[in-house]
């Protein structure tokens, strides 16, 4: 029993070791080390940054493009995505809120359906949308 206790506590810390290292690249690349992420402007966007993080969005969702367990956030506002059941979609507002309340509804086509329900408060939502945003607008 106390072997199996051993090997639980050795693996979890390994995926928090790894969650937390995952998460700390994707920021660092994007906003800290290399100085060449998007600004982030304004309180809500910045509302979006902390709960993105908070959230773990980021641990699936890459900020620089990069290939992601999901679909990468920059440059995603305003994309047209194939979904898996072969219809398209322009990313907007109304995309981001439902992909986070009803992650199943519309999937893109090359990501599988394994996102969690994130039943956000309203400012939170507004913040990851408006932070998607502003990944996405012309540098």
């Amino acid at each position: 029993m106390k072997t199996w206790i051993g090997i639980g506590a050795v693996i979890g810390l390994a995926l928090v070791i790894g969650l937390g290292s995952i998460l700390y690249r994707n920021l660092s690349a994007d906003f800290q080390t290399t100085g060449q992420g998007p600004v982030i402007v304004g309180e809500l966007a910045q509302r979006g940054l902390a709960v993105a993080t908070s959230q773990g969005c980021i641990a699936c969702h890459t900020l620089n493009g990069s290939a992601g367990i999901g679909p990468t956030w920059y440059g995603m506002f305003g994309r047209t995505e194939t979904l898996k059941d072969g219809s398209t979609i322009v990313v907007d507002e109304a995309y981001i809120r439902e992909s986070i309340l009803q992650p199943g509804a519309k999937v893109v086509a090359e990501f599988e359906n394994i996102m969690l329900k994130y039943p956000l408060p309203e400012e939170d939502l507004a913040g990851l949308v408006e932070f998607t945003r502003q990944l996405s607008r012309p540098e």
